[in-house]
């Protein structure tokens, strides 16, 4: 990450910059971290006060992780360390005192959080609880404000209600204390890290942020998302008669809150329109979080259809018998059999077109299963330009817990996905955090040049008997990503990287290894 860091600029993609603050400071080299944001600020003489603000803030947060593994010897240096992270942090704040409340890049919004969590936790006599508590109230005002602001930021919460408790405890208010520890869900015997991430594990299973519906086409495509790992998509036909499922989650009790709740919204959204009965479903890759309750729309319709691709039978004997191996992955009430007894009432070997109630659907079974599985399948809505695209840009390159996904497939995908007629105008993911990567169509075409690029470079790497360690270890960053243009791809690319690169070199590399390593 730093390479790309130090060739680009100043970003406003706060993100990248932020996690590249979080890496150094978990890697326990938040001094390498600060030598590194110092130089930084003192290169970047074109940052707007906004961009400053952030690189500010993150240094301010990697000289605190800086004094917390100090010594006794180095209280000198750990206290003018402590000294100057108030400074930054508070010209951050004041560099920011103009811009708007809340914009995606977050650049008013994580300085003063910042401010709060460390003017709270930093030891007598640098806390300052009663400035900490003003920081982290705005902020959870602002992140309160609307489902917007929270689906775009909600995982700043956590941390800002944790503070306000500690603070409130401090000074006797017991009951405000024990109200704001409710909001986190956790206890005061939390591991002491920083938990900053829409990401969530419940009874039900892993979540990746707050339960909402995304309208993608008013009245007629939805989305809802927040109610496990992966999101479940509905249609309602073009004359209103059908409503069509594209994939259906991990379990039946997870399919049935989903669905009960884009019906509530479906309700208030549009007065004197009722819901039409489900008949159709379309399964975009057998995986556990895609099929495992579809159980749950036949039992709101025992005629009801499922499509899925005619390859799906190569994937079944992963999805029937190695679900992921964690339970709280999928939640208590995954029921692997309702995975097992999967099996569509049509399959697609080529692009087959469907129509319900007026809407045309074509189903197109992708190059080689499209990266991700060998039964990978869009869902394509011509009329309104919607893409289902499942999980081809999910990072890992098929799940991380088994021995499936194809570099080449991806990149022989997207360039097919470049060629669908009429252009696709909207891309739905399978899982909504993905949207953040990949917003639109070309943002996901881009990435087939750093990803072709990463590509010839693991296997020129290969040929020269680096192992996967070595090449790894090595930058790895192609250069159209230094283009002012790519930007917004440094981040996706960065999360991409590895797995993708492990799938070329498993693909390449016999059982001996580059270099004998797994000769024993």
């Amino acid at each position: 990450m730093s390479p790309v860091r130090t060739g680009t600029g100043p970003s406003d993609n706060s993100l990248i910059v932020i996690v590249l603050a979080v890496t150094y400071s978990s890697l326990r080299r938040a001094d390498e971290g600060i030598a590194q944001f110092e130089k930084y600020l003192d290169q970047y003489k074109t940052a707007t006060p906004g961009q400053r603000a952030v690189y500010l803030a993150c240094l301010a947060l990697l000289r605190a992780a800086s004094a917390q593994s100090a010594s006794a010897w180095d209280l000198p240096e750990t206290l003018n360390g402590i000294r100057l992270l108030k400074v930054e942090v508070g010209e951050a704040i004041r560099l920011t005192e103009q811009l708007p409340d809340f914009d995606p890049s977050m650049q008013k919004l994580f300085p003063r959080w910042v401010a709060g969590l460390l003017l709270t936790n930093l030891p007598v006599p640098f806390a300052d609880h009663t400035a900490a508590e003003g920081y982290l109230t705005w902020c959870v005002k602002i992140l309160t404000a609307n489902s917007q602001v929270y689906l775009a930021a909600g995982q700043f919460l956590h941390e800002a209600y944790f503070s306000l408790a500690v603070i409130y405890r401090d000074c006797g208010n017991k009951e405000k204390a024990e109200a704001y520890l409710k909001l986190t869900g956790f206890g005061w015997d939390r591991p002491p890290i920083q938990i900053a991430t829409p990401f969530a594990v419940t009874p039900r299973g892993l979540r990746d942020s707050a339960k909402h519906i995304t309208e993608h086409v008013p009245g007629q495509v939805f989305s809802a998302g927040g109610f496990e790992i992966s999101d479940m998509h509905f249609i309602v036909s073009d004359d209103g008669s059908e409503l069509i499922g594209v994939d259906a989650a991990s379990s039946v009790v997870n399919c049935k809150e989903a669905y009960d709740y884009f019906v509530a919204h479906f309700q208030a959204r549009f007065p004197g329109r009722t819901v039409p009965l489900l008949t159709k479903v379309m399964i975009t890759h057998f995986h556990w979080d895609h099929a495992g309750g579809l159980d749950f729309y036949r039992g709101l319709n025992p005629d009801l259809k499922v499509w899925a691709s005619a390859h799906f039978e190569e994937e079944a004997p992963r999805a029937r018998h190695q679900p992921p191996p964690y339970q709280w992955f999928m939640g208590e009430e995954f029921v692997l059999e309702a995975v097992r007894h999967f099996h569509p009432d049509n399959t697609v070997a080529a692009e087959t077109t469907v129509t319900a109630g007026g809407t045309e659907i074509r189903l197109i079974a992708l190059p080689k299963g499209g990266g991700e599985t060998p039964d990978g399948m869009f869902v394509y809505l011509p009329g309104n330009g919607v893409l289902f695209t499942g999980d081809i840009m999910v990072p890992w390159v098929g799940s991380p817990y088994v021995a499936e996904g194809d570099p080449d497939a991806l990149l022989e995908t997207l360039k097919f996905t470049g060629t669908i007629q009429p252009e696709p105008k909207i891309i739905v993911h399978g899982h909504g955090a993905i949207g953040t990567f990949y917003p639109t169509l070309p943002a996901m075409l881009r990435m087939q040049a750093p990803l072709g690029w990463l590509k010839d470079e693991v296997v020129r790497r290969i040929r020269a008997n680096e192992n996967r360690a070595q090449i790894a270890g090595q930058p790895l960053v192609p250069p159209v990503l230094l283009e002012p243009a790519q930007s917004d791809l440094r981040f996706p690319y960065m999360i991409m990287r590895e797995p993708f690169l492990s799938r070329v070199y498993v693909k390449h590399v016999g059982y001996w290894g580059a270099g004998l390593e797994n000769v024993v």
